[in-house]
């Protein structure tokens, strides 16, 4: 009798027709399988399956393994994961992302591959203010050679027009007090009128005489040669200098296998690693010698790989689609690099003595692609989360993704708009300036109070006769 209900629950008769019902294992693996509370899953394996089941007719049930792995052989004759549970349970079908291998296959069936599955590597970008970029990029356009002898004209073009005013019979250095718009060629008005001009402001205590005029001619062309070569090579610099992604240590597998400064790693025991374990190319036995020099490149999950990615410098492997789907979560602060092609996909496996299962399988498989039914359902979840409404298609420019947004400007993932770690250097001379003038007002608020506040001379109200009788006419007039 048991037998009797268990047949009749594998066995749903509609219409007349016998309709078989599967018992699938599957993992939660984002963006391929996740709970929903609606509906018991969603992603990508279930949009498959459900066109998979309207094409073959059949309907099907999900359950996870135990252990939550997608299958290896741990002892000889004895598999855990999904495939376990195809060889050792009463489970019909595995619909994941999993990789089909020689090995698995010889204890189940696989279908024809319907994603394929190359590798990439999943890095998070390295924070802008922690690059290579000096504090004093702002005087990068001049060699220190050119800003000493800015230096020295600027004191000694000062200190001539201090002589000028001091010596020339055309100057007066004691006119202070004598109108409200000069003071005199002093010392300090002779180094502020310079400083002034040399930023294209303005200040009142110019030149009287023929020879400081002619010196401050001469003086204002030097600056404006000075500022606009200043600002032609800043803003060469910043337009020609390589974008802040080209100081991580590598941009492609081959860059990753040679260099030393970031650990890299895959799920111990996945496909991947065996991949790289067994593999007889030179690039690849190269990754594999590199991860293997320590037992802590290696997680156990995917989630285990992000939190490792985001907390230390660490490159995570592994499959180019998953990556890309992580990589456009929240909160979007990695990165996918380089593309591997191998010889790999994702199918559907099958109960070993389960005759013809697969071949079903395939048939629906190779519908759906025909239809590019595939093709969307993986657009309509990779699309997501950062990339949601960017693009369809993507191209890597300097170790970022590029997005072709068909129609629109592209959108690229940097840009060179000028960080706060470039502007320091400007930022730096305003607070010592900012410190400079406190000390200053603290000096000026102890002299007053040991000397009181200094007073201005009167202004003399001196009049002759002539003037006093041309101001008379004016009002008579």
């Amino acid at each position: 009798m048991v037998s009797g209900i268990l047949l009749l629950a594998t066995i749903i008769t509609i219409n007349g027709a016998d309709v078989p019902n599967y018992k699938i294992t599957s993992l939660e693996e984002p963006p391929y399988l996740m709970p929903t509370e609606g509906k018991q899953y969603q992603g990508i394996i279930i949009d498959i399956l459900d066109e998979m089941s309207k094409y073959s007719n059949f309907t099907y049930d999900i359950v996870t393994p135990d252990d939550g792995n997608y299958g290896s052989e741990h002892t000889p004759g004895q598999w855990n994961g999904m495939i376990g549970d195809l060889v050792h349970k009463d489970v019909d079908i595995a619909a994941a992302p999993l990789t089909i291998t020689s090995k698995r296959a010889t204890v189940v069936d696989f279908s024809h591959p319907f994603i394929n599955a190359g590798l990439s590597i999943l890095y998070k970008p390295p924070d802008p203010w922690a690059n290579a970029e000096p504090l004093t990029v702002l005087f990068t356009p001049f060699t220190p050679g050119v800003w000493v002898m800015v230096a020295v004209v600027f004191i000694g073009i000062s200190l001539f027009f201090y002589g000028i005013g001091r010596y020339s019979p055309y100057e007066d250095c004691s006119f202070v007090g004598k109108s409200s718009t000069y003071e005199g060629l002093t010392l300090f008005n002779s180094f502020l009128y310079t400083f002034s001009s040399l930023t294209w402001q303005s200040y009142t205590a110019a030149p009287r005489s023929i020879s400081g005029r002619m010196m401050a001619g001469f003086w204002w062309m030097f600056t404006i040669m000075f500022i606009a070569t200043y600002v032609a090579n800043l803003t060469a610099f910043f337009l020609t200098q390589e974008p802040n992604t080209r100081n991580i240590p590598f941009m492609t597998f081959s860059e990753l296998s040679q260099q030393k400064r970031a650990s890299f790693g895959v799920i111990k025991g996945g496909s991947t690693y065996w991949y790289l374990q067994n593999s007889k190319k030179f690039l690849e036995k190269r990754l594999f010698a590199g991860m293997n020099m320590s037992d802590s490149n290696y997680v156990a999950t995917n989630n285990e790989a992000l939190v490792k990615v985001r907390t230390s410098n660490y490159a995570f492997i592994g499959e180019a689609s998953l990556l890309d789907y992580l990589a456009s979560q929240p909160p979007c602060d990695l990165m996918v690099l380089d593309n591997l092609q191998v010889d790999r996909g994702y199918g559907f496996a099958c109960k070993k003595n389960k005759t013809g299962l697969c071949n079903k399988l395939d048939e629906a498989i190779l519908h759906l692609q025909e239809q590019e039914k595939i093709y969307e359902i993986k657009q309509k979840w990779m699309g997501s989360g950062c990339l949601k409404g960017a693009m369809k298609e993507t191209t890597l420019s300097h170790g970022l993704p590029i997005f072709d947004s068909f129609g629109q400007d592209s959108t690229v993932a940097y840009e060179k708009a000028v960080t706060l770690r470039r502007f320091s250097g400007a930022l730096l001379i305003a607070l010592i300036g900012f410190i400079l003038s406190i000390i200053a007002l603290l000096g000026e608020v102890v002299y007053a109070r040991r000397y009181g506040v200094p007073t201005p001379p009167r202004r003399m109200n001196v009049m002759n006769e002539e003037d006093r009788e041309q101001i008379q006419n004016s009002f008579h007039d």
